[in-house]
């Protein structure tokens, strides 16, 4: 992929999402803005999890094509893995460290023609399951703004 902001992306998501993390105070950590949406607590562990789900996937692409991938349901997710109750902080940290990890593998990737198929979205390339996880990290770091204006 011939994109000179895709990492860059990648590496900047991390960075804004904790500065902005930061100015959440700890009293707005578990508010929910919106029905339907994560607090923020919830939402830093959502991405630390979905951050291993978006390698596997992206690996798949690459190394397996044609290869289907499960199904992976968020709010299960959360209600399994407890977000509710997680360190914030340590998924933060968890996050950054799982992110640098996709970084170094997408560093590597030599041929993006390769795809999977995913249950609902049907075939995506490699490049779109990276831009995929670049708009996800775009609704959440949007969602943390929500906390910071009165």
């Amino acid at each position: 992929m011939n994109n000179r902001y895709l990492i860059p992306a990648l590496e900047l998501s991390p960075i804004t999402l904790e500065r902005l993390l930061k100015l959440v105070p700890e009293q707005k950590l578990d508010v929910i803005t919106e029905n339907g949406r994560f607090t923020v607590r919830e939402a830093i562990a959502h991405m630390a999890d979905v951050e291993e789900m978006l390698l596997s996937r992206l690996r798949i692409a690459v190394e397996s094509p044609g290869s289907s991938v499960e199904f992976f349901d968020e709010d299960q997710r959360a209600i399994d893995l407890d977000y509710a109750h997680s360190d914030v902080w340590e998924q933060m940290e968890l996050f950054k460290t799982r992110r640098a990890a996709t970084i170094a593998y997408v560093k590597g990737i030599e041929d993006w023609s390769g795809w999977n198929v995913h249950p609902e979205q049907g075939k995506m390339t490699a490049g779109d399951v990276i831009q995929t996880g670049i708009g996800h990290d775009h609704y959440h770091i949007e969602h943390l703004t929500q906390l910071l204006v009165d």
